[in-house]
């Protein structure tokens, strides 16, 4: 049940807001704006965003930790509204930094420092890599040349009769022929 008044005999204090849905949804609105640099969505259960919950927690008188009552949209609700866990009570006393209707300027965005020149660089001396590029050159076009020849004694010597083959074993010479000899 929400208290629109404070009970009997309690201290409290008075609400820093009308606590009409209008005027607490004005004041959420301007705090949530000054946080956040935006509106809220207003979707119930967006967290923060949620201006009903804001509303219903802060629209009617309720004890604090510190045994008074306040009621209406304060620093105290804002600060809750930031993301703390826990605020002092003391702030419900206070106004919230951000009240309906004052504008907040938006920060001046700070242009980024130019980037710094990219660094020539060092020259290299590509002589003595060049002297060996053509040095290789020169004995790869040696290699290929003597190419040819050896792949003909390859070919040759794949045709060429197995030579023949003497070996002693355990006191005998054992000579082998080639195939078709």
């Amino acid at each position: 049940m929400r208290i629109y008044t404070s009970p009997p005999g309690v201290v409290s204090h008075q609400p820093l807001t009308d606590l009409d849905q209008a005027s607490m949804r004005a004041a959420i609105v301007a705090s949530f704006r000054g946080l956040f640099g935006r509106d809220p969505t207003g979707l119930p259960g967006s967290g923060a965003d949620d201006v009903a919950y804001w509303i219903a927690v802060s629209d009617h008188y309720g004890e604090f930790s510190d045994h008074i009552w306040r009621a209406g949209w304060s620093a105290y609700w804002e600060m809750k509204l930031a993301g703390s866990d826990s605020a002092n009570p003391a702030l419900g006393d206070q106004p919230a930094r951000f009240q309906p209707g004052i504008l907040i300027p938006r920060p001046t965005p700070i242009p980024a420092p130019p980037a710094p020149p990219t660094p020539a660089p060092a020259p290299v001396d590509l002589g003595p890599i060049l002297a060996r590029l053509a040095a290789l050159e020169q004995t790869v076009a040696a290699l290929s040349s003597h190419l040819a020849v050896v792949a003909d004694e390859a070919d040759e010597a794949l045709h060429r009769p197995l030579p023949r083959y003497v070996a002693k074993l355990f006191g005998i010479t054992i000579v082998s022929r080639p195939e078709g000899s």
